[in-house]
């Protein structure tokens, strides 16, 4: 067995994924501290923020990436704490900033 797919998401509190749904508090390692903080994921939110989504390079064109994100976007819709599912995209070849 293998890692065909990786999906890394949080929820945030709009329908939007911004750049505070993706940052993280500095100390995130001190007890707490994350449950405080108004960036990162955001348990009472309602938007799943997809950061990331990557599929391993030996299985790409052969319809898995498509498959994958089908059934988390239908393992999300099944969830009743979820609104909506934001991506967070870019151009093919454009650096990230």
């Amino acid at each position: 067995m293998s890692l065909v797919a990786h999906a890394c998401s949080t929820l945030g509190l709009g329908p939007f994924v911004t750049d505070a749904d993706m940052a993280y508090p500095k100390d995130w390692r001190e007890p707490g501290v994350c449950e405080s903080e108004s960036i990162g994921h955001q348990p009472d939110g309602r938007t799943v923020c997809l950061h990331s989504f990557a599929v391993d390079p030996k299985v790409q064109r052969r319809g898995a990436g498509k498959l994958a994100m089908s059934a988390f976007l239908d393992a999300m819709r099944d969830m009743e704490c979820v609104d909506r599912v934001a991506l967070l995209c870019q151009e093919v070849g454009e650096p990230a900033t």
